[in-house]
């Protein structure tokens, strides 16, 4: 497993989302280049609310392009996963998330779109933030 600890607040999050946010711009515009002419709509994950990504998620499997959607989702809610265990951001959160080390990306997706079902005030959060307090409410780190 995979663990992250506790220390501060929501308040650090922010600063944590912050820096998510530029590791995920980074890497999105590395993986998934697509023709200015073509782009329906441009993915900003700083600027992203946590209902654009529910949204994603919950696209049809049935079009390419909600098919494409879902991908898009699951790379994110695994990208801020890997930030969070990589970069230590779940302490500065004060939260303790414990990922299994054969967790999949549609897992961790699965879990963002049933923490965003029911927390709905939370939907107009940045996407990153809210994929924090999901995962950790997912994944919680248990004492042995």
């Amino acid at each position: 497993m995979s663990c992250t600890g506790s220390i501060l607040g929501r308040s650090a999050v922010r600063h944590a989302v912050l820096a998510l946010a530029l590791t995920l711009l980074a890497a999105a515009a590395q993986a998934h280049e697509v023709p200015e002419a073509t782009a329906s709509e441009p993915q900003f994950p700083q600027k992203q609310s946590a209902r654009d990504l529910l949204n994603a998620c919950a696209s049809s499997r049935l079009t390419a392009s909600g098919r494409e959607r879902r991908r898009y989702c699951a790379g994110f809610v695994s990208g801020v996963e890997e930030a969070i265990r990589l970069l230590g951001l779940g302490k500065a959160a004060d939260l303790a998330l414990c990922t299994p080390d054969d967790v999949t990306a549609t897992q961790l997706a699965n879990a963002f779109v049933r923490y965003g079902a029911g927390h709905e005030s939370e939907l107009e959060e940045p996407a990153a933030g809210v994929v924090l307090y999901a995962l950790a409410e997912a994944f919680p780190c248990v004492d042995s």
